[in-house]
């Protein structure tokens, strides 16, 4: 807040997930960020799977039924993640835990790529990341 800053990113202690804090300095949670991170995929990938956890349903199923995905409950953890993501051939997966898997990168989960690709959403879509977001935390 004090530098102007677009948003906030904070790692746990093995930099495989990241969380993110909007331009207000508020921390955003996991689950609205998988709910982005799947829209934007599925903009890309028209009718793609999303895997995501039972936390996550309320949102993660709404996002991606709504941008014309399939989405793909599995188990929490990223054992069962990974495993289920490819037996779907899934482009992408998210846990509320912050932890985000993605197909292009084995399949296996980063803390480095999910911020940049809420970067680049902020920078093309012209839109903090709160306003990316506001809707989602209204309704869920």
């Amino acid at each position: 807040i004090k530098h102007g800053a677009d948003m906030g990113i904070a790692f746990d202690g093995d930099f495989d997930r990241c969380f993110l804090f909007d331009e207000k300095g508020q921390f955003i949670e996991g689950y609205y960020i998988v709910g982005l991170l799947a829209e934007a995929f599925l903009e890309k990938n028209p009718g793609a799977k999303i895997i995501h956890d039972p936390r996550l349903s309320w949102n993660t199923v709404d996002v991606v039924t709504a941008a014309g995905g399939t989405p793909v409950m599995s188990k929490t953890g990223h054992a069962f993640i990974k495993e289920r993501m490819r037996k779907e051939d899934a482009i992408y997966g998210g846990e509320m835990s912050a932890h985000h898997y993605f197909r292009d990168f084995a399949y296996c989960d980063s803390g480095m790529i999910p911020w940049l690709l809420v970067a680049e959403l902020v920078c093309l879509k012209e839109k903090t990341l709160g306003e990316l977001v506001r809707d989602r935390m209204a309704a869920f």
